[in-house]
């Protein structure tokens, strides 16, 4: 999940709440987020203006990362910094420029972005006043072009959509040909509490989502608080699906474990590849390592970079809590995980009272 996914996502839980935040916050646009005044918020329909606007930032979205607009919201610029939100511009006859909004998709830009979605935060109290969050998805199948009488290629750029030059174009005709990739994780969790025999290990691998086929995958991974590979391989039999890269131990904790596919590995679109298993260097937990840590503590840590040919790395952090930990082990049917949590609530207790 991406952040443009991310912040649609926030508004579809905080709504109102979240414009009312912002503007109190003075949030400043960013590469994922925009704001927008309509032309004039008291009267229905769209203006020329909004159209363009509109067209600009699906098409300025669509060829970037994805992102944002928040319609009704008014911005200020201070001295050598990005806009920021300033103030509330609530839009009158709401569901009429939902609609509209809707209606000009197809019109706005070429070719279509599935993705997009039109959605309205009613002011509380109010029945057809408010604002409108437009989510443009990332897309696989840039560069979009901008109509309705902009007639560009736009691209986002820091908080700003600009018009795409040619090399631009070129690298963004070359991404319909890549694979999308992203890591994917889970936590396997064996053994019994009360015989302090837990053995938690943490699986990785790498999906493909796009269109097209992933050539000569391969990832790093670099683990934190005492992670270790399992030499068992993914299988457990010795068996690697990518191979992992001889390194001395020492370029193992500073560069992380390295894994490279050849000529033969590939990953199909809509497919996932496991590729290795990693454990914490004290293979079984105790109930006294449970109980040391707060539930908000990370059990994993990694950072992961995945490369593919002709495909930018993709990098990020997997970080999982004991909280989720626990979970998992219940999810999994390991008995006697309430007392568990319940003991390390108490000694979370206890170990506030002494800081305190």
């Amino acid at each position: 999940m991406n952040n443009a996914d991310l912040l649609f996502e926030k508004f579809q839980l905080e709504g109102y709440d979240l414009i009312e935040k912002m503007i109190n916050e003075k949030q400043e646009e960013h590469l994922f987020l925009d704001f927008k005044e309509k032309s004039d918020s008291s009267r229905p329909g769209l203006s020329d203006d909004d159209k363009r606007n509109y067209a600009k930032a699906l098409s300025g979205f669509s060829n970037s990362s994805g992102g944002i607009i928040v319609w009704g919201v008014s911005t200020k610029r201070e001295k050598d910094q990005p806009d920021a939100a300033s103030e509330k511009k609530p839009i009158s006859h709401l569901k009429k420029m939902l609609t509209d909004l809707n209606s000009l998709i197809s019109d706005a830009l070429i070719p279509t972005n599935n993705g997009i979605q039109n959605i309205f935060l009613v002011i509380p109290g109010e029945t057809d006043v408010g604002f409108i969050i437009t989510y443009v998805p990332e897309s696989d199948l840039p560069p979009h072009r901008a109509m309705l009488k902009v007639n560009n290629y736009i691209t986002r750029v820091g908080d700003s959509f600009l018009i795409m030059e040619h090399h631009m174009l070129a690298d963004t005709f070359g991404r319909r040909q890549r694979p999308k990739l992203d890591v994917i994780s889970r936590v396997e969790a064996r053994g019994t509490i009360l015989s302090n025999t837990v053995q938690l290990s943490l699986i990785i691998g790498i999906q493909n989502s796009g269109r097209y086929v992933a050539n000569y995958p391969a990832i790093r991974v670099k683990g934190y608080r005492d992670i270790i590979l399992s030499g068992y391989g993914v299988d457990g039999n010795r068996n690697w699906v990518l191979t992992p890269l001889k390194q001395t131990s020492i370029s193992n904790q500073k560069y992380g474990y390295f894994f490279t596919g050849g000529v033969n590995d590939v990953i199909h679109p809509g497919t996932f590849i496991e590729v290795a298993i990693f454990e914490r260097k004290s293979t079984f937990m105790s109930m006294t390592d449970f109980y040391s840590l707060s539930f908000t503590d990370n059990i994993f840590e990694i950072d992961y970079e995945i490369y593919a040919e002709a495909c930018e790395p993709v990098k990020g952090k997997i970080e999982i809590t004991l909280d989720e930990i626990i979970n998992i082990m219940k999810t999994e049917g390991l008995s006697d995980v309430d007392h568990l949590k319940k003991n390390i609530e108490i000694n979370q207790i206890n170990r506030n009272k002494l800081l305190n």
